[in-house]
């Protein structure tokens, strides 16, 4: 069935896209791949948004549904009008070129993602554990509304999309352990063809689109294959900024990217946000330039609107728990003037040490890309990205300035690289110069006019500084945060097209240095072979050590035997049901069964492991488990003494025998 579930996968989102742009009667310009590719990007949106409606209505998230749903309109339109459509002759374009270059990309980032995800028989981390008791609720009860037996960490009142597309895709496919690390990666390498064709209209450049599209795979800062949903608000957030960009084309793209907005929105409760900034600047930028103030605010409320779905039900109960740190935060500042209230709420979700991993950097931590890095969101860009970047921020706003001629514009260049190599080898203060030189540029192109000849340029400034800020949050000492590591992966967004403006502004140097035209060519060419070379070398090596390293499987195990007892689950049929008295994702992740959410378990669990060794075998006999686990896990919930009384009663009862044990955990069989 994993073939099938692949096939399922493009087949839901892609024909839902086609409808969602055929219904709008949005005009899809572009080569054939890119309109197909797009209504995948697009079709995910709408699919996780009909899933909120269909929760809402209580209809049940079946995937013979969504199958029916995203077959019919393709089929309706191929029945309509299967005399129109003809087979042209088969071409190949540049732009073609550039997207199976994009795809090889793809490719190559799916394997590197899914090779690390395998390459250990557990999922990572803590998070991910979760994910997989979300995703095997969904997929089992076809709903999003909660059992009173047990409640999930990433769903409901927190948005349960991603776990959603899991659960979906487990429907049809068995193993749980396969369909949450393949879909991962594979969300998180689609991520990336969105960002190409996104990219290649924002720059109206797709050979640069295309350098920007690599410079992003290879940076680790730009998501691992951590599974967490802040990956699903990448994918999600490219196909919205694609469909805001084809508003100048068709003013009905409006419609489209309100969709597409929408499933953004519910895709995470914090990205989202960050991402959602970078939606408003790029609008409120486009509406300046284009005066169309209309087309994109009914896009932006739109999708607002669309959320609604999700945050307008179950949603509107989200909150976060206040922190130490948020408290200390609140009282640092309580000479603001905000009501206590208003000041608490705000505080307690934007406290300065947001964020598990945040702390202060320096740009050390930019410029040097490392192979022993963290896990769900790695720092670090690279030296050949971050050189790269400079001249972006140096050269490309300087030289868009038409009132300086040449001389001048090659003087500001200098003069600007020189202050900041001083400021690299004598101070700790690069950041500050990097955040107050931005902030500069984006003055100096709007003071000018020349941010309405160079607008993607401007807006990639603007999504920058934003998150740039977010990132040093800690390193600049601002009294609040915004989950600073986290954002690491948003950064890297405007900083690869940054990137990619710097080294094309390296190409317009030779002209404006007077150099011939065969001899720029020849130079163009030696600076794409050192550049590229540059990029694997710095950035993308470093990226793929640390996705296909060994990772730990999580802070809660109690000792790598207890570990070793549950991947010894593996050898028993899938969907043997194991029976807990603590956990479930530890069961689920190894493709067996465990049913917590249950009324028998949930009652059963009530009240511990105080239970004599007769009601345990009776109950399991009962509720057809033929296995149950215990050890470490349930010894530090529990106490060790009750935790060996209970393993001791068992044992000496004669109706268990032990398959599996070490000095970790013991896994127990009803005779």
């Amino acid at each position: 069935m994993v073939f099938a579930s692949i096939v399922l996968f493009f087949l839901y989102f892609w024909g839902f896209g086609f409808a969602t742009t055929s219904l709008a009667r949005a005009k899809e310009a572009g080569n054939f791949l890119e309109r197909q590719i797009m209504r995948i990007g697009i079709g995910a949106a709408a699919v996780i948004i009909l899933a909120m409606i269909m929760h809402a209505a209580r209809i049940p998230l079946d995937w013979k549904i969504f199958f029916a749903l995203a077959a019919a309109y393709p089929a309706y339109y191929l029945l309509r009008n299967y005399r129109k459509i003809k087979l042209g002759k088969v071409s190949v374009s540049k732009s073609d070129i550039n997207t199976l270059l994009v795809l090889l990309i793809f490719a190559g980032s799916l394997y590197m993602y899914a090779s690390g995800a395998f390459a250990y028989p557990y999922v990572e981390d803590d998070d991910p554990w979760g994910h997989v008791e979300g995703a095997r609720y969904i997929a089992t009860e076809k709903t999003f509304s909660l059992s009173p037996y047990k409640g999930f960490q990433y769903m409901n009142p927190y948005p349960p999309s991603y776990d959603f597309v899991f659960g979906l895709m487990h429907q049809t496919e068995k193993s749980l352990y396969w369909t949450v690390k393949f879909f991962n990666a594979l969300i998180i390498s689609l991520s990336l063809v969105f960002f190409y064709f996104f990219a290649a209209r924002f720059l109206e450049n797709r050979n640069k689109a295309l350098f920007a599209t690599a410079v992003l795979a290879a940076v680790p800062a730009y998501l691992s294959h951590f599974i967490w949903s802040p990956a699903l608000a990448m994918m999600m957030f490219f196909p919205a900024m694609y469909c805001l960009e084809k508003i100048k084309d068709d003013k009905r793209w409006k419609w489209v990217a309100a969709i597409a907005l929408g499933g953004l929105l519910v895709s995470h409760p914090t990205s989202t946000l960050t991402l959602f900034v970078m939606v408003a600047m790029y609008a409120a930028v486009k509406v300046l330039l284009t005066k169309n103030l209309k087309a994109y605010a009914t896009a932006v409320f739109g999708g607002v609107i669309a959320s609604l779905s999700w945050w307008g039900f179950d949603g509107k109960a989200f909150y976060f728990t206040a922190t130490e740190p948020a408290r200390r935060t609140a009282d640092a500042v309580q000479q603001t003037g905000l009501p206590d209230k208003a000041l608490h709420t705000f505080l307690k979700t934007f406290h300065k040490w947001s964020g598990t991993a945040s702390r202060p950097y320096t740009f050390e931590d930019f410029f040097i890309a490392k192979g022993q890095n963290l896990i769900n969101n790695p720092v670090g860009i690279g030296k050949a990205v971050m050189l790269l970047f400079l001249v972006g921020l140096v050269a490309a706003p300087i030289m868009s300035i038409k009132r300086l001629n040449m001389k001048a514009k090659i003087v500001a260049i200098a003069v600007a690289a020189a202050v900041f190599i001083l400021t690299y080898l004598s101070t700790e203060k690069m950041l500050h110069l990097i955040a107050a030189y931005s902030a500069v540029m984006i003055a100096v192109l709007f003071a000018t006019g020349a941010w309405k000849e160079k607008t993607a340029y401007f807006i990639s400034l603007l999504w920058f500084l934003w998150s740039f800020l977010i990132v040093n949050n800690l390193t600049f000492d601002f009294p609040v945060g915004f989950f600073a590591f986290r954002t690491w992966m948003v950064m890297a967004v405007p900083l690869a097209l940054i990137a990619a403006e710097g080294l094309w502004s390296l190409f317009a140097m030779q002209p404006m240095l007077r150099v011939s035209k065969n001899l720029a060519v020849l130079g163009n060419v030696a600076l794409i072979l050192a550049v590229l070379p540059g990029i694997w070398l710095t950035s993308a090596e470093q990226k793929y050590e640390v996705n296909t390293a060994t990772w730990p499987p999580g802070a809660f195990w109690t000792s790598m035997d207890e570990l070793s007892v549950y991947l010894a689950l593996k050898e028993l049929p899938a969907e043997t049901k194991v029976f807990s008295f603590f956990t479930d994702g530890q069961i689920l992740a190894m493709d067996k069964y465990s049913c917590g959410w249950c009324e028998a378990e949930g009652k059963f669990r009530q009240g511990g492991l105080n239970k004599s060794a007769e009601e345990v075998a009776a109950w399991m006999k009962q509720n057809d488990y033929e296995y149950m686990i215990i050890g470490g896990m349930e010894a530090q919930r529990f106490g060790q003494n009750e935790t060996i009384r209970l393993l001791n009663d068992m044992a000496a009862s004669g109706l268990f025998a032990a398959p599996y044990q070490n000095s970790g955990a013991v896994v127990l069989k009803v005779i």
